[in-house]
């Protein structure tokens, strides 16, 4: 009789956590990679896990694979240098496209829609009215506007 799966083990939580365990600095630390190669080599095992166990790509997922607290620490540190910084950039596009490719999925287009705009998509519309072609009112002086208020008064 086979064993039931966990919840943790269908959602694939299980198995994902594992690595960030392996991957996880000390507490408060910053991952250290000594150089752009181990952080990209970090980045494709994340792929390969997601990838092998059907589980979907996200930004924080990765972050957290690669050992930081959170997005905005991988953003910092991206700032190490111009290599790190586009292996990060390289990584989160990946992200991007995989949610791309969700919107050819027109059943369930909104979680897609969502995170794409976390990459600062834009979804409005700009419409140009032309108001730069519009007559300006002349500036009057105070006499020439207590001209046309007596005019009107005159008229009621």
């Amino acid at each position: 009789m086979a064993a039931t799966k966990t919840s943790q083990q269908k959602t694939g939580l299980k198995l994902l956590y594992n690595p960030w365990i392996v991957n996880k600095p000390k507490l408060g630390a910053t991952p250290y990679y000594k150089t752009p190669e181990q952080l990209e080599k970090t980045f494709d095992e994340y792929f390969n896990f997601c990838l092998n166990n059907d589980y979907p790509l996200t930004i924080t997922g990765l972050t957290l694979y690669a050992g930081f607290c959170d997005r905005q620490a991988l953003d910092s540190y991206s700032e190490k240098n111009e290599v790190f910084s586009l292996i990060i950039k390289r990584a989160k596009s990946v992200v991007e496209h995989k949610y791309e490719l969700g919107l050819h999925n027109t059943s369930t287009v909104t979680g897609s829609i969502f995170a794409l705009k976390q990459f600062k998509w834009i979804d409005n519309q700009k419409i140009d009215i032309g108001l730069e072609n519009l007559v300006k009112a002349p500036e009057l002086n105070e006499d020439q506007i207590n001209s046309i208020a007596d005019k009107v008064l005159a008229k009621l």
